[in-house]
């Protein structure tokens, strides 16, 4: 059985005070490739299109490219790290780098995280390099 492709959309909207604020849309490549998507994409400005892991956090979170997780396993050297999930083009699989580690994993190999965040909307979550 064929996975199904997840894609978190994520646009920007223009509140009543004038300030702006992030909002999400969620959808599978099925809907849109079959026109069931009937999401006006071109009526908004697009930030990120996000797709999903595969993964859910401890709390049951979806995690999708470009949360950030923080390592929650006490027995981990990189026990309370934090980490972007990063899509690897030549492995083909989600990964994280925990400086407790210090190299990338695989996202799959941990079963303790936490979401805290996402990139776009809690940049200084993260360390940039």
């Amino acid at each position: 059985m064929a996975p199904e492709y997840k894609f978190e959309i994520l646009f920007e909207i223009n509140n009543k005070d004038f300030s702006k604020s992030i909002a999400a849309h969620y959808t599978t490549l099925d809907r849109l490739t079959s026109g069931a998507d009937d999401f006006d994409y071109d009526a908004v400005t697009v930030i990120a299109k996000r797709l999903f892991t595969g993964k859910t956090d401890e709390k049951g979170n979806e995690l999708y490219d470009g949360d950030i997780v923080k390592n929650t396993n006490p027995e981990s050297d990189a026990f309370g790290d934090v980490s972007e999930i990063l899509y690897n083009k030549e492995t083909c699989g989600f990964e994280v780098i925990f400086e407790g580690i210090g190299q990338p994993k695989m996202l799959f190999l941990y079963g303790c995280l936490e979401k805290i965040g996402n990139i776009y909307e809690s940049p200084g979550l993260v360390k940039t390099k």
